[in-house]
C-alpha cells in the first residue's frame, strides 16, 4: 500500500452456495462494514478437488460484479479495489513456512502464524 492508498479491505469467497464480499475498513485493525451475498446458478461451481471448479466462470463474474456494483452504488465502496482478498475455507489448502533460521513451525505454530500475517488484510476475524 502507497502513502495514499485506500483504508478499505475487500474479500469474496466463492463457496459451493453462493458468492460473498465483505468490506472492512481501518489501519491495523480492520472493522467490517459490509456484507453481501448472492446465490450460484446450479452449476456454476462443481466442488472437489478436480479442475475445473468454477464451471460457469461468466455467471460467477457476473454476480460478482454485481455484488460490487451495489456496495459502490449503497456508497460503501469508495473505489474500485486494487488488492482483494480471497477467502478459501478451512481445510481446503495446504500452506508451508519455512524459516530462515531455525526448526519449521509446527501446524498449530503455522496456523498461528498465517492468521498474524492475514490479520489486517482480512474484514472478518
Amino acid at each position: 500500500m502507497g502513502l495514499f492508498s485506500s483504508n478499505e479491505r475487500v474479500a469474496i469467497g466463492i463457496g459451493a452456495r453462493g458468492v460473498h464480499l465483505l468490506i472492512g475498513r481501518g489501519n491495523g485493525r480492520v472493522k467490517q462494514v459490509h456484507s453481501a451475498s448472492a446465490a450460484l446458478p446450479d452449476g456454476a461451481l462443481r466442488v472437489g478437488l478436480h479442475a475445473p471448479a468454477i464451471t460457469d466462470r461468466e455467471a460467477v463474474l457476473e454476480i460478482l460484479r454485481q455484488l460490487v456494483t451495489d456496495a459502490r452504488g449503497e456508497g460503501l465502496l469508495r473505489r474500485t479495489p486494487e488488492v482483494v482478498t480471497v477467502l478459501v475455507p478451512d481445510g481446503v489448502f495446504k500452506m508451508s513456512a519455512v524459516p530462515i533460521e531455525g526448526e519449521a513451525p509446527k501446524r498449530v505454530e503455522g496456523d498461528r502464524m498465517a492468521r498474524w500475517m492475514l490479520r489486517d488484510l482480512l474484514p472478518v476475524p
